[in-house]
């Protein structure tokens, strides 16, 4: 296990590109500063490495205007030999031809010597020498010879020097609050004098708190960028990186809200990990132990701040343990003579005069100079996560909970009662259950989650937990708070709240509660019968004791039953008998009757859902009105029921949901005819259910994919996909995933003019009895079937399959459904009938806005119609396929149409080039006949994929042979194989 280094840390986009407009500006002959700042292990000397990095690396062609010197050997500046140390004077070229970059660190141990900092960057720019003359001193701790300006300008001109010597230059300061008071005004000095005409980058990095973070001001002016905190999807790139083979999912969500976005601390918390806890081996330590030079680091420098700062801390860093940030108003009401002069009452202290920065009259002003509180509006929100850990162990236990117990007086009368609760179970010195009642109501009082976070809402529950003694409350309020944590995208601590709870004795009522919670935990992240064993437990032990509960394991074990697919649906609903109740809502009746007697049954009180979900803006809601519009064939409606329930999780913080919202509106897109669209929201799910733990949302995206890659027609994606899906599907029995990865393969064969082994899969799915495809899926998947079958040669297997596809036309809402229907009863017509029925299927599809559908019908239609001899018309009809197949980005399905459409005699060589002379000699249709066999089809299963008989096959194949001059199949394998790539058939 390797962990992360400085050199490992994750790019920072917006400060990164900020730092590259620097180095083009200054390559372009205009120069300028950056300070870059951040709490410690936040990356900033990663971020100064890779700025020197892309400085000494040659410049591209055409940008920026300093060529090499005339006397310079070949070559960029960045590969000159650098001179040794002591060439040159200030008052000559210091170095004939120096490195572009120009490297320089604060040292702690010199902070306190004036000019120390200022006679490093003279040594590194011109030797020692020019460092001497600069400061007219040999001793770099005598005082300074000259003013601020005076020395400003002498290291300006040390630097224009060294660009005439050898072009643009960069400056990389780290460390800069270790540079010395005196060096670092100078520093502020010249950055602010860069512009035109002088070349010079002048990059700083400002890491952690100390003396060298303003209040002091004398990097004022200079452009800043503050490095935030990592996004989700980067500590979990990290993490791949640094965990072991076979770490503990558990212990990886743990490690992932621990750093709180901190490389520098995730490194701490993962060196204080034996193997053994990483693997899951032995249990992690609650709270995860977190030590280190960086931690230190911090603690040392908070307590360097004044003491009123570090009193008015730990009033802050209690109101962030509670909400993240902290309302201005309330601390300083809170923390009274500690506020300072602005007095306990005062909202808004006023900048500068008595109550400004740098007075001392306002204890905050060096905490927010120095990055420690960053002041957005009226709120304190927290520079990092090390600061407050090392807050917490500068400040004792009995001065944390006195501030929580101001906070919570402060908060007294405020129109969220939860936050004053939780400052007073945080100052409580032990068990309080009628504290811990109150808290538990609070959060679970009607429509409190539609406003609150349920990661504010599990932490609440958990301190309410740590109140008392009874275990049966206790293991009550373990179980509400994994119900929110899992809520809040973390399922493995979900799980082990889940396991705490469960140890403890408890009634019927916690129990059954527990069961319902890990029984949605399953439902998402194991397997869909163990999810539907505990639901049903739970439908048991709620029933006699809370019915609406009850009904809700009911339903979401009819929701496992639907996404299973397979063996009895119906059983998690029969099985909660004995007096049990039954669905409460119309969506568990309507999923209930669908799954006993069919759509029909259903209808009714799944179109009462979608009716409340138009007026709804709970996620849950509309995220089940997606499913029920689904279902019912409503497309469009489904989509933007997703579209909305998506939008409000994220609005409330609902991570959990986010991948089951981006499922539907893939699967939406998919039955309009978006892949595209389908694409890009199935990637982005997959990436959400990875990052919370959701493996069974994970196959759905797989399968999604998979699809979109069908229609695309690229088989190895497709393919990859498809195995993804079908990896977890198998083990957690996910019909509906494992069906939908099959059938996109089927499709990609038929894309590929592969129709029988189309048919073959498709017909195993279709089946009766164990291995068959999920039952809802089935339908859908019986256009492809019936297009494979036909195809193949065999329409015997076809006709039976049109019975069932009438049906579900007639009772489904699905535009595509009719238009489906009328194309496959064409496929199956007599071929003096056939063009006009295929006719009137493009006639139906003038209401279904579907592209790539209307496309495979012209494609079939162009199909009949050139095997009826009426090649012109078949050209009309397959040239408006190849364009609407390029226009849905199906490529492989518009290279099928363009082979039908050489096939009547339009050549496409103007557009592809023109054939290699040993194949000009054959027509097209040979040609297509040529390429099948080459590629080992036999004379049978080219007839089927031409739509001609065998004997025409072999007629084509003799004239070839003769026209080439071959005798056998393995010399034309050959020939084909030598020669250039043709734009000839597939």
């Amino acid at each position: 296990m390797d962990s992360p280094s400085t050199s490992s840390f994750p790019s920072r986009s917006r400060t990164d590109t900020a730092v590259r407009a620097l180095l083009d500006r200054a390559r372009a002959g205009h120069g300028g500063a950056l300070l870059v700042r951040a709490e410690t292990g936040m990356g900033v000397s990663a971020v100064l490495e890779r700025a020197a990095s892309a400085f000494a690396a040659p410049p591209v062609r055409g940008r920026g205007r300093w060529p090499a010197p005339p006397s310079a050997p070949g070559g960029s500046v960045a590969s000159r030999p650098a001179a040794p140390p002591g060439a040159g004077r200030l008052s000559t070229v210091p170095v004939e031809f120096p490195e572009p970059v120009v490297r320089l660190r604060g040292v702690r141990a010199e902070t306190g010597m004036p000019l120390a900092g200022l006679h490093a960057l003279a040594t590194r720019l011109a030797g020692p020498g020019a460092a001497r003359e600069l400061l007219g001193s040999s001793r770099p701790g005598d005082a300074p010879p000259a003013t601020v300006p005076v020395l400003g300008d002498a290291v300006l001109l040390l630097l224009q020097e060294r660009t005439r010597a050898g072009g643009p230059v960069l400056c990389c300061v780290d460390d800069v609050q270790w540079v010395d008071p005196v060096s670092r005004e100078v520093l502020g000095f010249v950055a602010r004098r860069l512009g035109a005409g002088m070349p010079v980058a002048l990059v700083m990095g400002l890491t952690g708190i100390g003396p060298g973070s303003p209040p002091d001001g004398l990097l004022g002016g200079v452009p800043e960028e503050v490095l935030l905190p990592l996004a989700d999807a980067e500590v979990e790139t990290l993490l791949d990186r640094s965990l072991p083979e076979g770490a503990d999912p558990a212990v990886r969500e743990a490690l992932a809200h621990g750093a709180a976005g901190n490389p520098g601390l995730l490194a701490d918390l993962l060196e204080r990990l034996s193997s053994a806890r990483l693997t899951g081996v032995d249990p992690l330590p609650r709270p995860l132990p977190v030590d280190g030079p960086r931690l230190r680091r911090t603690e040392q420098a908070i307590r360097s701040l004044p003491h009123p700062t570090r009193e008015l801390l730990v009033f802050v860093a209690a109101a962030c343990e509670v909400r993240g940030e902290a309302e201005i108003g309330v601390v300083l009401r809170a923390a009274g003579p500690a506020a300072g002069s602005t007095g306990p009452g005062s909202d808004h202290p006023e900048e500068g005069g008595a109550g400004g920065a740098g007075s001392g009259a306002y204890p905050a002003a060096p905490a927010e100079a120095a990055g420690v509180l960053r002041r957005e509006g009226d709120r304190w929100r927290p520079g990092g996560p090390l600061v407050w850990r090392a807050v917490r162990r500068v400040a004792s236990p009995r001065q944390v909970r006195e501030a929580h117990r101001a906070l919570a007086g402060a908060l007294h009368g405020a129109v969220d009662p939860l936050p004053r609760l939780r400052h007073l179970a945080a100052a409580a010195d032990g068990p309080d259950p009628d504290l811990a009642a109150r808290l538990a109501a609070e959060v679970e009082a009607e429509g409190a989650a539609a406003v609150r976070p349920p990661g504010e809402s599990a932490d609440a529950l958990l301190c309410a937990a740590e109140l008392v003694t009874d275990p049966d409350i206790r293991a009550g309020l373990l179980t509400a708070a994994a119900e929110h944590t899992w809520a809040a995208g973390r399922p493995q601590t979900a799980r082990t709240l889940l396991e705490r709870a469960r140890v403890l004795p408890a009634g019927d009522v916690t129990r059954g509660r527990a069961a319902l919670v890990l029984g949605t935990l399953q439902r998402e992240c194991g397997v869909i019968t163990d999810a539907r064993e505990s639901l049903t437990q739970a439908a048991r032990l709620l029933g006699p004791h809370d019915p609406d509960r009850a009904g809700d394991a009911l339903r979401i074990a009819a929701e496992a039953a639907w996404v299973a697919g397979t063996g009895s649906p119906v059983s998690p609903l029969a099985g909660a008998g004995d007096g049990s109740p039954g669905p409460r809502d119309d969506y568990g009746a309507g999923m209930a009757a669908l799954l006993e007697s069919g759509l029909a049954a259903g209808t009714a009180p799944l179109r009462r859902v979608l009716e409340r979900a138009r007026r709804s803006e709970h996620s849950a809601d509309l995220l089940r009105a997606a499913v029920v519009a689904m279902l019912l064939g409503e497309n469009d409606l489904a989509y933007a029921c997703a579209s909305r329930g998506l939008a409000v999780a994220r609005l409330r913080g609902e991570r959990v949901l986010e991948p089951h919202a981006l499922e539907l509106l893939a699967y939406a897109e998919l039955r309009c005819g978006r892949q595209g669209r389908a694409a890009a929201h199935a990637r982005e799910g997959l990436r959400s259910a990875l990052r919370t733990g959701q493996r069974n949302s994970a196959a759905h995206h797989h399968a999604a994919l998979a699809m979109a890659a069908a229609i695309d027609g690229d088989p190895e994606r497709c393919a990859r996909h498809a195995a993804d899906a079908e990896q977890d599907a198998g083990a957690h029995g996910l019909g509906i995933a494992a069906t939908m990865a099959e059938w996109a393969l089927a499709r990609c064969d038929l894309a590929l003019n592969r129709p029988r082994q189309a048919a073959l899969r498709l017909g195993a799915l279709l089946r009766n009895g164990s291995g068959r495809g999920h039952f809802a899926l089935r339908t859908l998947a019986l256009p492809c079937f019936i297009e494979a079958s036909v195809l193949a040669g065999r329409p015997e297997h076809a006709r039976p399959a049109l019975s069932h596809l009438a049906t579900w036309a007639a009772a489904t809402a699905d535009p595509q459904a009719v238009p489906q229907l009328l194309r496959c009863r064409a496929l199956c017509a007599p071929p003096e009938t056939a063009p006009q029925a295929f006719a009137g299927a493009l006639e139906a599809h003038r209401g279904a806005d579907n592209a790539f559908e209307r496309s495979r019908t012209q494609l079939l239609h162009g199909m009949a119609l050139r095997r009826g001899r009426r090649p012109r018309d078949a050209r009309e009809v397959l040239r408006d396929a190849v364009i609407g197949f390029e226009q849905c980005g199906a490529g492989a399905w518009a290279e099928r149409a363009r082979g039908e459409l050489r096939a009547t005699g339009e050549s496409d060589h103007p557009a592809g080039g023109p054939a290699p002379k040993v194949l000009g000699a054959l027509t097209p249709q040979q040609l297509r006949v040529a390429r099948h066999v080459a590629e080992g089809a036999t004379n049978r299963e080219v007839a089927v994929r031409l739509s001609v008989s065998p004997r025409t096959v072999d007629h084509h194949l003799r004239n070839v042979f003769s026209a080439l001059g071959i005798r056998s199949r393995v010399e034309l394998t050959r020939l084909l194989v030598d020669a250039p790539e043709t734009p000839g058939p597939r």
